[in-house]
């Protein structure tokens, strides 16, 4: 055996044991600067390729401040379903109520895209649900 004992490290797999710590203490030092993990809709921002949900729903609140103002509601943007995945939106991204007839259970308001930047999604409409501040909407 070369004058190695059974069970003694080798000076090559005590190089291997060094180089896998050396990873575990990287990946453990990145995790622990940068979170990871998915906290909530304000993670979901816009990027080159989708329109984050983040995004979407902010239209849909400055929507909803318009409508608010002008009818005197008090109506507030929930979050869309996160199972959401839109292509980015290559114009401003438009807002109109959803109309009742289209069978959802909750008031909403459609946030509309009419032109993507991707060519095989040319537009979409996301529902975002609204409630009343308080619980009372008009």
């Amino acid at each position: 055996m070369d004058g190695q004992r059974a069970g003694t490290p080798t000076p090559s797999s005590r190089e291997g044991q060094m180089k896998a710590a050396a990873v575990v203490m990287l990946l453990w030092s990145a995790q622990s600067s940068a979170p990871l993990l998915y906290s909530g809709i304000a993670d979901d921002r816009s990027n080159e390729v989708k329109h984050g949900l983040y995004d979407i729903r902010e239209a849909a609140r400055a929507f909803l401040v318009q409508q608010n103002s002008n009818n005197k509601t008090h109506w507030q943007a929930m979050d869309p379903n996160l199972k959401v995945l839109v292509s980015r939106c290559a114009v401003p991204l438009t807002a109109a109520w959803v109309p009742r007839s289209y069978g959802l259970s909750h008031l909403s308001v459609w946030v509309i895209c009419t032109k993507t930047v991707n060519k095989d999604e040319k537009a979409w409409k996301v529902p975002v649900p609204v409630a009343a501040v308080g619980g009372t909407g008009n």
